[in-house]
């Protein structure tokens, strides 16, 4: 199982550069994960995408349709957003160095990976790339 960020999932249903790359990943893997708080962040991530005019309403409604199927199909499992992790991304803030530029939302990405054992994390979010080694974790791009 890999685990994507919500940038990698919204390149899975949204044509953009690198997302045919990103799709080849997705269907070449057994399952993906993401934590819960993705699921705030993706449908987030469509609307902007609609706001900007790249996705009319029609097709916001059938992105959001396939990705509820794809749901139900179990193509996207989703990790609890519990306590602990909330407390892991508090711990690593207090000792995270200053010049590491970390985003909170990012950081639910990286405990929740971490926390659900995993070792990569599959994104192209240049600044949670840079912050995955603090969190013992490396940082899988297809697209670099």
């Amino acid at each position: 199982m890999i685990y994507f960020d919500t940038a990698y999932m919204l390149k899975c249903y949204v044509s953009e550069p690198g997302s045919q790359e990103v799709r080849d990943t997705w269907k070449n893997e057994p399952a993906t994960a993401c934590c819960e708080f993705g699921k705030m962040e993706f449908v987030a991530a469509l609307h902007r995408v609609h706001r900007e005019g790249r996705v009319t309403s029609e097709e916001l409604h059938i992105l959001l349709r396939r990705w509820h199927k794809d749901q139900e199909l179990g193509l996207w499992n989703w990790l609890p957003l519990h306590a602990m992790i909330i407390e892991e991304v508090l711990r690593m803030f207090e000792t995270l160095p200053r010049e590491v530029y970390l985003r909170a939302g990012d950081a639910i990405h990286l405990a929740c990976a971490r926390e659900n054992g995993f070792t990569a994390i599959y994104t192209n979010d240049r600044h949670l790339k840079s912050a995955a080694n603090h969190w013992g974790l490396t940082a899988g791009d297809v697209l670099v």
